[in-house]
């Protein structure tokens, strides 16, 4: 609790050695009665001690221990060379996402006509001259890449396109995350922390979880929270307030325009007083046709005005996913992961599927017992029908027999 609450360490550290010593003079105080006036006491001899070691275990485990183990992490992004990962990369690299105290190795990997952009990234690392950064490898070889990494942030699907089969779409990305899911499992840390962002990011996921059974299927997450931060902002614009005053709205199902942004549970934040956004809003029609609309084509409107993908935008996402499954989340609220489903919901047991997860010491938890309206369980049904074919053609791709 000490660590999780207290903002100045140095005090709390003091306080604990201070106890500990104050604890540990009682036992010399014990020691010199017993030799100068015979006195014996077993019952509090024994609680002083384990007052004293308990105090110091204390001590060790929150102060000393978390230092010890606080040499750099790997941190591997594939498809470095892209316009993505030049968003990501120096957030990574400059604390944001696991600390401003963790020190990180980045290993940086792609394809071998882009190393010579890559190799223009690494000198950029290097310029940046950030204290945290204690190496750069760049490589196009998974062995290098995946050795003993703690973190992955997998960026590079093949794009999808009108012009594009969906059975063909998911066919160029089943290949490419059997591999990655391949090396994850022979190279990589098995606590390690997986963040898929490219589409279909879900089963994007599951195809990689599959191929590397020796890593837990619960440590391989899409990311749903750039729809997430999209929706909020939305809420927060109509309203207008600070987006920091929308909490817990709710991303259901597939990374995709079947996705489906929850409110009915969310709410709005004034001073010391919550209202749900449903109340505050009072426009049933807007919050369950327009603002929808808004949020699943989001995405496409993007495109058509930068002709490009929303490659800041998205590497904000991906910092906020992985920081909070690194730190965890506030009391009160939660946020939207595409996770490995357990049944939760009335959804189909091992789908990649987003959902409003806690977090605390790295291990996220399904938020239980929130009201599905029958408007909802419309829309969760739907893209959870959408996800059950990505599995099913997805397996036959991979050979694998649908479970």
């Amino acid at each position: 609790m000490v660590p999780r609450t207290s903002q100045d360490e140095s005090i709390i550290s003091h306080y604990l050695f201070a106890l500990g010593s104050y604890k540990a003079l009682y036992l010399l105080n014990w020691i010199y009665r017993y030799y100068e006036e015979h006195y014996f006491d077993s019952i509090v001899i024994v609680a002083g001690i384990v007052e004293t070691v308990i105090t110091y275990f204390g001590y060790f485990s929150i102060f000393i221990r978390p230092k010890a183990n606080n040499g750099p992490i790997r941190v591997v992004v594939t498809d470095a060379a892209g316009q993505l990962a030049y968003s990501l990369i120096f957030k990574i690299a400059n604390g944001d996402v696991f600390g401003t105290k963790q020190q990180v190795i980045l290993h940086l990997i792609d394809i071998p006509s882009a190393m010579e952009i890559l190799e223009g990234v690494c000198m950029e690392i290097e310029d940046l001259a950030l204290p945290l950064v204690k190496g750069c490898v760049k490589t196009t070889k998974l062995e290098e890449a995946f050795k003993d990494v703690d973190a992955a942030f997998l960026l590079g699907t093949m794009p999808d396109s009108e012009s594009k089969e969906k059975k063909d779409f998911l066919s160029s990305n089943v290949k490419i995350f059997k591999l990655l899911g391949g090396a994850l499992d022979k190279y990589a840390k098995k606590d390690i922390k997986v963040l898929v962002i490219g589409n279909s990011a879900n089963t994007n996921a599951l195809i990689c979880s599959l191929h590397a059974p020796s890593i837990p299927k619960k440590n391989f997450t899409a990311m749903t929270r750039l729809i997430q931060n999209r929706a909020q902002s939305a809420i927060a614009i109509y309203l207008r307030l600070s987006v920091s005053n929308i909490k817990n709205v709710t991303i259901w199902g597939n990374q995709s325009s079947t996705q489906f942004p929850d409110v009915f549970n969310a709410s709005v934040q004034l001073c010391d007083s919550s209202k749900s956004v449903y109340d505050t809003i009072k426009d049933t029609q807007w919050l369950e046709e327009d603002f929808i609309k808004i949020i699943q084509s989001r995405e496409a409107a993007v495109i058509q005005a930068k002709k490009n993908s929303s490659a800041m935008s998205a590497a904000k996402a991906a910092v906020d996913h992985m920081h909070d499954w690194w730190f965890g989340t506030s009391n009160g609220t939660w946020v939207s992961m595409g996770v490995i489903s357990d049944g939760s919901y009335g959804v189909p047991k091992d789908l990649i599927y987003s959902m409003p997860v806690t977090i605390y010491k790295k291990q996220w938890k399904i938020v239980q017992g929130l009201k599905i309206t029958n408007f909802a369980k419309k829309k969760l049904d739907l893209t959870t029908e959408e996800l059950l074919y990505e599995k099913e053609k997805a397996l036959e791709i991979c050979n694998l027999c649908c479970v």
